[in-house]
């Protein structure tokens, strides 16, 4: 009914306050027109929307919600729905924990484990060079056969 992602990350200095540390997962929207090949060009003109998991250091809350531009994570919306997380900050690194339903709860948003193989990505912002982010390439997950 659910998947939780155990993610950590190094960060040498914990931002909570002005330029928030921050972190998405990153999923293809069911039923998304267009492809993305490469997140490191994303957000690109006719770019489709992605589904953005995404968590804050200053609220310490995750949300789920549809976009077309990475600022959606760094601005967080009324159109989001919220997400169970728990993070922690120790020893120059962050550790997060995030929960999310396999089906779409936002409308449009991913379905995990409608195929065989999901397609996920990672992005994180250091709060102290909040223009900066790294980005992972897709990866694919694959979930064990619920039936």
């Amino acid at each position: 009914e659910a998947v939780a992602f155990r993610l950590t990350w190094d960060d040498p200095t914990e931002s909570v306050k002005g330029s928030p540390d921050a972190f998405a997962v990153l999923l293809k929207p069911s039923r998304s027109a267009g492809d993305v090949v490469t997140l490191q060009a994303w957000p690109y003109v006719g770019a489709p929307a992605l589904d953005l998991c995404s968590w804050r250091a200053d609220t310490s809350q995750a949300v789920e919600g549809l976009a077309t531009t990475f600022n959606r994570v760094l601005a967080q919306s009324r159109h989001q729905v919220s997400l169970p997380s728990t993070a922690r900050y120790a020893d120059g690194r962050w550790q997060l924990i995030l929960h999310r339903s396999v089906q779409s709860d936002p409308p449009g948003a991913a379905v995990i484990g409608a195929a065989p193989l999901t397609s996920v990505a990672f992005a994180v912002w250091d709060g102290d060079h909040p223009e900066a982010r790294a980005i992972s390439p897709w990866v694919d997950l694959a979930l064990p056969d619920r039936h």
